[in-house]
């Protein structure tokens, strides 16, 4: 009777330790990972550089799909046209930027003004 009451007490102590463990686990440990949030676009992106991603994006997979020389040239249009809207778009951000500088601002608001900089030149 002796031996077994020893043994009660050890799988009632394990099953104390075991319950602490995992109410730890519960109060410490998140059930999910959390959310990142997404990627903050850049100023001069717009509906019109999305537009011509997607354009860019359906005539690849029309050449993958069926390697023509007329899927071809339509892949190399729309990515030439891309290129050229963004690089038409970040200068257009960048002149923005510029003419919204003035010596009133204040240095807080220039410093992130130059790191929003830094983004339209990448």
């Amino acid at each position: 009777m002796d031996s077994f009451s020893l043994s009660s007490d050890s799988f009632t102590s394990y099953n104390n330790f075991i319950d602490f463990i995992i109410s730890s686990a519960d109060l410490h440990v998140p059930l999910k990972k959390p959310t990142r949030g997404f990627k903050v676009s850049t100023p001069w992106w717009d509906a019109e550089c999305t537009t011509a991603v997607a354009e860019r994006k359906a005539a690849e997979k029309a050449y993958c799909q069926n390697m023509t020389t007329h899927n071809f040239i339509n892949y190399k249009n729309a990515a030439a046209k891309y290129r050229k809207l963004t690089c038409k778009k970040k200068k257009q951000g960048w002149t923005d930027f510029c003419e919204n500088l003035s010596p009133e601002l204040p240095p807080l608001l220039f410093g992130s003004k130059l790191d929003a900089s830094e983004i339209l030149l990448t």
